[in-house]
């Protein structure tokens, strides 16, 4: 019996919290370790989220006390697809920027409910900051202490937010500001 219960709690996915620790964008080296780890050996933004996709617990995605200033995505990064809590150290103090060309989060839902949430984080210059696509589900995106600004989406429409879907969507304390989209919905666009 006891066997049968130390196999049960291994089994068991718990929570796990990826510090990023560099401003680099390589991805993770080895996928499905639970060890936020690119080729050098640093856990960038985009190596946290990959490992965090492929963890079955709702994870945590934080930022080590030196990360400050502008990070730089240099490619969009995948698609978040399970619940996930995106942790930055306060909108003033670090902003994650697209270098007008790509959309740092994504978050996908189909037939699962998902909790998605971004809190202390200014995202800029991006062509599309955040997207948020629910297909038969009813997952939330929670947008808490964030500034989106100064992005700009060429030939479609919510450079600041997309939303697709039935969903909840909750925005507190965040400023949309300077985004703007050749259709419609410059800040917001719910579709």
């Amino acid at each position: 019996i006891v066997l049968l219960i130390l196999t049960l709690i291994s089994q068991t996915a718990f929570a796990a919290t990826f510090t990023v620790d560099s401003f680099g964008d390589e991805a993770d080296e080895l996928l499905g370790d639970n060890i936020c780890a690119s080729a050098l050996g640093t856990c960038t933004l985009r190596a946290a989220i990959e490992e965090a996709n492929f963890h079955e617990a709702s994870d945590i995605v934080d930022f080590e006390d030196g990360i400050v200033g502008t990070l730089f995505v240099t490619a969009n990064i995948p698609s978040i697809n399970k619940s996930l809590s995106i942790v930055g150290p306060g909108k003033n103090i670090l902003s994650i920027s697209g270098d007008k060309e790509h959309t740092p989060f994504s978050f996908f839902s189909e037939n699962e409910s998902n909790i998605f949430s971004i809190s202390g984080l200014t995202i800029m210059n991006s062509v599309r900051a955040i997207s948020f696509v629910n297909i038969d589900s009813d997952s939330t995106l929670e947008i808490n202490d964030c500034v989106i600004t100064n992005n700009y989406t060429p030939s479609d429409s919510a450079a600041g937010l997309r939303v697709s879907g039935d969903s909840t969507l909750t925005i507190t304390n965040s400023e949309f500001s300077n985004n703007a989209a050749d259709k419609s919905g410059g800040a917001i666009g719910i579709y």
